[in-house]
């Protein structure tokens, strides 16, 4: 299943600093730094700020999780345990300023997409109510699912960098991220 001439990318997890949430939507890190989501209603964007020591950023990971705690064990907060990421936006700067700068993703790839929400909807600049954006439902069985996203330029800096995440979820209903991580990476490909 895997070949071994690739070269496999080096996921570091993104440690946040403060995360927050619209719509009255609670949000919680753990100590594995994954982050849950309860109450409150969806549309709501969740927005998380970290500092990260990397120097040349090439692409992030979003790690979708299963809970016991949620509906079908997640890892979204919709009944049938889906989710919708209606857009992932990403924010940086040099150091420890304030993150301004729009990153730009030109690739997205996912474990598993649902018919007609492929991965790449959530970076195509659009968020639609009611349509568009990655989903998992028809996944098989209870697992977690991973989202990986190219950036087009790196993310160089000679002192690590400010990132401020926003993964814009306005699908409606509760189809929200109930618990995730980020990583980031910096391998080539």
């Amino acid at each position: 299943k895997n070949n071994p001439s690739e070269p496999k990318a080096t996921w570091v997890l993104v440690d946040p600093q403060t995360i927050s949430a619209t719509g009255k939507v609670k949000l919680v890190r753990h100590d594995d730094g994954s982050i849950t989501a309860t109450n409150g209603k969806s549309p709501s964007d969740y927005t998380i700020v970290a500092a990260s020591p990397l120097t040349n950023i090439t692409g992030v990971m979003l790690e979708a999780l299963p809970d016991e705690s949620l509906p079908q064990f997640g890892p979204g907060r919709n009944t049938d345990g889906n989710f919708v990421l209606s857009e992932l936006e990403l924010m940086w700067a040099a150091g420890t300023n304030k993150p301004d700068t729009a990153a730009k993703f030109t690739d997205a790839r996912a474990d598993f997409s649902q018919t007609d929400f492929a991965v790449a909807q959530a970076i195509d600049g659009k968020v639609v109510a009611g349509q568009n954006g990655w989903a998992i439902a028809g996944a098989p069985g209870i697992q977690r699912h991973t989202a990986t996203f190219k950036l087009e330029t790196p993310l160089a800096s000679t002192n690590g960098v400010m990132l401020r995440f926003n993964l814009r979820q306005q699908f409606g209903e509760d189809f929200l991220l109930g618990k995730f991580r980020l990583y980031v990476t910096t391998t080539a490909d």
